[in-house]
């Protein structure tokens, strides 16, 4: 595909769910490369450890809130992470969850689709605490077993458990009235004005 092709696809597809999470992966890759140093220069192994430990505090903050629509901000930050994570295992989000050649007219349409798909795994408390704690434990163990050098799919295990935590998080705040798109960039925004050169990097 030549550039001129590849420009006028991007132009066409912009409003698109597959565009729109592709364009929150560059700028979430920005976004670590400028306000978190410190993890984006780490190895792989001990970045991909720093997320599954992130996943692994947000199961914990959801099963501490008292209703799901509390929990609202952790799953914006848990899709942060998601788009973090696609990052370090260089992959596009949108195939990661298997959207397929269906062309979703942004993400609350995306994500609303997911939560049809999710059905009652994320409707009441426990079953949404079990439905995040699941692909976040398999995250853990994977990154556990890279530090045993254990013949297992690691790449595919956390690949699936991102995949997981990233549909439950579109589908809840799709559900919830929000675009998520609109609620990472707000979330990144407010990360920005803690570093001292924010506004002059």
């Amino acid at each position: 595909m030549g550039m001129t092709q590849a420009l006028n696809n991007r132009a066409t597809e912009k409003g698109s769910a597959k565009q729109i999470l592709f364009d929150l992966q560059v700028e979430q890759h920005h976004h670590d490369e400028n306000y978190h140093r410190e993890i984006a220069r780490l190895s792989l192994h001990q970045r991909l450890n720093h997320m599954a430990l992130h996943f692994c505090k947000y199961v914990g903050k959801v099963a501490a809130a008292e209703t799901i629509e509390a929990s609202m901000p952790v799953f914006v930050d848990t899709l942060v992470i998601a788009l973090s994570t696609a990052n370090i295992l260089n992959i596009e989000l949108y195939d990661a969850l298997d959207g397929g050649d269906h062309d979703y007219a942004g993400l609350p349409v995306f994500g609303r689709a997911l939560a049809h798909k999710l059905g009652t795994s994320i409707e009441g408390q426990a079953e949404l605490i079990n439905a995040m704690a699941i692909p976040a434990g398999k995250i853990a163990a994977a990154c556990e077993k890279i530090d045993h050098l254990e013949d297992v799919a690691y790449r595919s295990e956390i690949k699936g458990g991102v995949a997981c935590l990233a549909a439950i998080s579109l589908a809840l705040l799709s559900t919830n009235g929000a675009d998520p798109a609109d609620a990472v960039r707000s979330r990144l925004t407010s990360v920005k004005t803690r570093l001292k050169l924010h506004g002059w990097i």
